[in-house]
């Protein structure tokens, strides 16, 4: 009878300290999470402002003429060195 008691015992001891060490482990991946959507955040704010600044750049007059059309957000241009397929396979992959 003792001898089952001792092993019992030895078995929720293992237990307890994989549950401790699983809390501890849940405790850091959440500290991950949370890092990571914070990151994602900014960099997707920083992706958005990027986009923003392209598109200005291809809708603005200067060396790129002036825009052709402008559907969504991409524009093509007539004086472009690039065809009106090019640029808006170009403007379609940015996003």
């Amino acid at each position: 009878m003792q001898a089952e008691l001792d092993a019992l015992e030895s078995k929720i001891a293992q237990i307890l300290e994989r549950y401790q060490g699983m809390r501890e482990e849940n405790v850091r991946l959440r500290q991950q999470l949370v890092a990571m959507e914070n990151s994602n955040k900014q960099l997707t704010e920083r992706l958005g402002e990027a986009r923003t600044r392209i598109e200005s750049l291809l809708t603005r007059d200067g060396n790129f003429g002036s825009p052709v059309r402008k559907t969504s957000g991409k524009a093509c241009f007539r004086r472009s060195p690039i065809s009106i397929a090019k640029c808006a396979r170009f403007v379609t992959r940015a996003k």
